[in-house]
């Protein structure tokens, strides 16, 4: 699991630095970009990419926050930064949130008529 989280997390930057080149090449100075919808696009890509790197990780995910939960339980005081806790619930209400919107996403899709592919208007339309 170790090296299934190494490789996310080094997809995960690769993803983010290609993401803030292409930001900062097709925004101004202000922030705003020149074309929302090549932007926005380009943004869906990069949740997208995201996404799937992640999958490798995520039946995992679980478990590699429990051990670390309890790893920093056991660490001397004086070795432990104070917001690392914190950033552990936030990894845990982010593992939450993604399992309730996985949930809702595949009720939705069960619901969604036989001839909604990826794809169709349907479909996507659902998914965005």
């Amino acid at each position: 699991m170790l090296h299934h989280l190494d490789g996310f997390v080094g997809d995960s930057k690769k993803i983010l630095d290609a993401w803030d080149a292409y930001s900062d090449e097709h925004t101004g100075l202000d922030g705003w970009p020149y074309d929302d919808h090549a932007y926005g696009l380009r943004k869906s890509q990069r949740d997208a990419d995201t996404v799937a790197a992640f999958e490798t990780v995520r039946v995992g995910a679980r478990h590699l926050l429990a051990t670390a939960e309890i790893q920093l339980a056991h660490l001397p005081a004086h070795a432990v930064r104070s917001h690392w806790g914190w950033q552990l619930g936030v990894l845990r209400d982010a593992l939450d949130r993604l399992d309730a919107l996985h949930g809702e996403w595949v009720q939705t899709r069960e619901s969604l008529p036989a001839a909604a592919r990826p794809g169709t208007p349907a479909f996507d339309d659902v998914l965005a």
